[in-house]
């Protein structure tokens, strides 16, 4: 969902949160 997880910018992932 382009959270930031694990300290990095993400897109829609299976590890977006």
């Amino acid at each position: 969902g382009g959270a930031f997880c694990n300290g990095q910018r993400i897109s829609v992932s299976k590890t977006d949160q």
